[in-house]
Formats: C-alpha cells, structure tokens, sequence
C-alpha cells in the first residue's frame, strides 16, 4: 500500500515550523476529517471553512502579530475513497491548509 499524502506532509510540516517558525495544518473542509486535529479550532478557521466551501480559494487574516491564511486543496477521486465513502459521484471535493506566520506589525 501506498503511504497517505497527509502523513508524509507531517514530517515536513514539524520541519518547517522548527526551521522557519511557519506552522501549517490540515482543515477539514467538506467530507470527513480523518484526525480530529484538522477541525476547526477556533473562530478563524471556522468562517475559513464557510469561505472555501463557497468556493473561494483562500481565506486570511492578521491577528495579534500572526497572519493567517487557509488555501483550498483539491481532494480528487483518490483522495474520497476515506473522506467521502458514501459518496454518489466522483466529483472533487475541498480541503483546506492553514499556515500561520509570526510577523512583526510596524
């Protein structure tokens, strides 16, 4: 069996927050979330969830020096087999990436 996309991502995600203090996280936007940490977890990431369901391709926010930004990701007929058993058609579906920069505001 082939390793799943997500879980590789993960070693590169702790990389890239221990390196570049960039952290990034899965979003469970339509379908089933496959780990209960890519919920939303706050409101950000709720209203960023209602706006790539609506079909916008990123949702962003600066709050308290951190800037925010959900991305959609395309979850194609591989990826629904998991997040989509029940589904009635092979159309694609949406997941989001959230990444989260400390910036400093001048």
């Amino acid at each position: 069996r082939l390793p799943i996309p997500a879980v590789l991502m993960k070693d590169v995600f702790q990389e890239l927050e221990k390196e570049q203090q960039v952290k990034l996280r899965w979003l469970a936007v339509e379908g089933q979330a496959m780990n209960s940490d890519h919920k939303p977890k706050d409101s950000f990431e709720e209203e960023a969830v209602k706006a790539l369901k609506s079909g916008k391709k990123e949702f962003e926010r600066m709050e308290q020096g951190v800037f925010r930004r959900a991305a959609s990701i395309t979850l194609t007929n591989q990826c629904l087999k998991c997040h989509v058993p029940d589904r009635k058609n092979t159309k694609d579906r949406t997941a989001g990436l959230i990444i989260a920069i400390a910036v400093k505001e001048e």
